[in-house]
């Protein structure tokens, strides 16, 4: 069928072209000559087809073959002005057009961890009562609508990027912690789920979670990002905070993050190799629910160490120690696959500029963004 390559050689669109002509990946398959396995593949940038395929392909969705494959993309370049200087080791820029110049706005000292509320679809009229409702939002948004729970902050990314992408679909990401977010997609209460959980006994991540989710519904494990974690500290390190045997220093109080959430899973391996005592640690039941909310206590004061992410903590000010990389991975039940902002979130995770703008963030690693680790089938009957 073709030669493997990595997503950043090439970008398919045969999904979003099939989606568009209303048809499913075995209707495809037949009309191309191909199987749904082959069809499904190509979609996912696993493979590229040789030049017989593709012209099939392309006249079974009535297209060019350049509609459907092409390299990435790259990022535009223009004449920036940049507002208030360049900070170090800072790549990402918010841009602007004022008047006749473009203005860049380097995302560092706070800019890029802005918090605020999230906008409503609807209004309760009386708390009590989900019938009585003020819907903001129209039915068809709603409906093509996909809840993404997770706790990377790398995801306001995504949504953005998606957003600008395709903005007939709409990515809603709350923040919850891994174990929420399983729960979530195991009871139909969104269609995908962020996690970062380490397999106690291998150390992989997010498989054995993985094949417990969907071992009845049978999807998808994506990588989205790797990132650095380890401890976010004042900065000097005024406590010489470098070993998790630290933590039960007399003097060192700790920021913990809630069970359930990849970052208490990750401190509790390294505690337990240690053989150390959580009883040892001030702070260890002291929690917080975000890796932003994390090092913003230790910014504010609120305890000397917290578990977090690089890019938090620089984002913040803060000193990092890092502790070891941990792999956040998108799982996707089968029945939502085809959903269209989750199909659009898929291609675009095989994006060169969503990959570019993840990179650029302190600690993350975005060369095996869009990476399938687990196709999981279905079990019969279900």
């Amino acid at each position: 069928m073709g030669r493997r390559v990595t997503a950043a050689q090439i970008q398919s669109h045969v999904r979003e072209r099939r989606l568009e002509r209303g048809l499913a990946q075995s209707e495809l398959a037949r009309r191309a000559g191909l199987t749904r396995q082959s069809i499904s593949a190509i979609e996912a940038g696993q493979y590229v087809p040789n030049t017989l395929v593709a012209i099939r392909l392309a006249q079974s969705l009535n297209c060019s073959v350049e509609d459907l494959f092409g390299l990435p993309s790259r990022p535009a370049r223009a004449s920036i002005e940049l507002v208030a200087g360049q900070a170090p080791g800072t790549r990402r820029l918010a841009l602007a057009q004022v008047a006749d110049r473009w203005v860049g706005y380097p995302l560092s000292a706070g800019r890029e961890l802005q918090l605020g509320f999230v906008g409503a679809d609807a209004l309760l009229g009386d708390v009590t009562s989900p019938d009585d409702l003020l819907c903001l939002t129209s039915p068809e948004r709603v409906e093509r609508t996909a809840v993404l729970l997770g706790c990377d902050p790398g995801l306001g990314i995504l949504g953005a990027r998606l957003g600008l992408r395709s903005p007939d679909v709409r990515v809603l990401w709350l923040s919850a912690s891994s174990q929420a977010a399983l729960g979530a997609v195991a009871s139909g209460n969104a269609h995908v789920a962020g996690i970062h959980l380490p397999d106690p006994r291998s150390g992989t991540y997010n498989l054995l979670f993985g094949r417990q989710a969907l071992a009845r519904t049978g999807g998808l494990v994506v990588e989205f990002a790797r990132w650095e974690q380890g401890f976010v500290v004042s900065p000097g390190n005024p406590k010489s905070i470098t070993r998790v045997d630290d933590l039960v220093r007399t003097d060192v109080r700790m920021v913990n993050r809630e069970p359930g959430s990849g970052s208490r899973a990750f401190l509790d391996a390294l505690l337990t190799h240690g053989g150390l005592p959580t009883e040892l640690i001030a702070g260890y039941q002291r929690t917080v629910t975000s890796h932003v909310a994390a090092a913003a206590a230790v910014a504010g004061g609120g305890g000397d160490v917290a578990v977090a992410l690089r890019a938090t903590a620089l984002a913040l000010g803060l000193e990092f120690v890092p502790l070891g990389e941990v792999r956040f991975d998108f799982i996707i039940p089968r029945a939502h696959v085809d959903h269209p902002a989750v199909a659009g979130l898929l291609e675009l995770l095989n994006s060169g500029a969503l990959r570019a703008e993840l990179g650029a963030l302190p600690g993350y690693d975005a060369t095996r963004t869009g990476s399938v680790h687990l196709d999981l089938a279905a079990e019969h009957g279900s």
